[in-house]
């Protein structure tokens, strides 16, 4: 198996380099349009194909409730179904080699009128357009999707009160983030949360327990 890091492609028989770049200093995120079911597979293999320092992966889950039986059981679904969230100093040959997995289709993209007028002046300028070419999540719109997340990628349940028809959080993912939330379905125990990705407007459901108003203040 092939090992790639910053200094290029190395196999096991060879040690590692110790010189590599850290995750973070100039790593941008990127989405991949995958297979649907194939999401954690794709991690996985891109997992193994890299090294740590050279690319991060994220599949987002949530946990939710569902009623069964008359009773409510916690399980965990995807968050943006058929996609897998990557940090990396993203080029072409990063791209060639995503490009190879069977289960990736595309890398997902956007170009805004700003982005047009860019690459239009940029054109004959190969550095620039290689930069433009693979579009990375901007920050403002990937920290809210991360911020949701726990350590093991997924959404927690939150915990929540209403008080005069307002929902207030106790704890979890969507403590301080209240104004992500357009709409709550109290029977099925979900908030519907707005969020920003690649220039465009995603809605996802979120799971919440909800609290009786005399327990409201209890924390975990």
């Amino acid at each position: 198996m092939l090992i790639i890091t910053s200094l290029g492609i190395h196999s096991p028989e060879s040690p590692p380099v110790s010189n590599l770049l850290l995750l973070g200093d100039i790593m941008s995120w990127y989405v991949l349009f995958v297979r649907n079911g194939c999401e954690d597979r794709v991690k996985s293999s891109l997992q193994r194909l890299f090294s740590g320092e050279m690319l991060r992966c994220v599949v987002p889950k949530k946990q939710i409730s569902e009623r069964r039986a008359g009773q409510y059981d916690l399980i965990e679904r995807l968050l943006f179904p058929g996609y897998v969230f990557i940090q990396t100093q993203m080029n072409y040959s990063t791209y060639y080699i995503l490009q190879k997995n069977p289960h990736v289709y595309r890398l997902l993209n956007y170009c805004s009128r700003k982005d047009l007028i860019y690459k239009h002046q940029a054109m004959n300028d190969l550095e620039n357009s290689e930069e433009q070419y693979f579009k990375q999540i901007p920050e403002e719109e990937i920290s809210p999707i991360l911020g949701l997340l726990d350590h093991d990628d997924v959404a927690e349940n939150s915990r929540v009160y209403f008080e005069n028809s307002r929902m207030n959080v106790v704890s979890g993912p969507l403590t301080g983030k209240e104004e992500l939330v357009t709409k709550v379905d109290k029977r099925k125990r979900r908030a519907k949360v707005s969020l920003q990705l690649l220039g465009g407007g995603r809605t996802i459901d979120l799971g919440i327990i909800l609290l009786e108003p005399e327990t409201n203040l209890v924390q975990e």
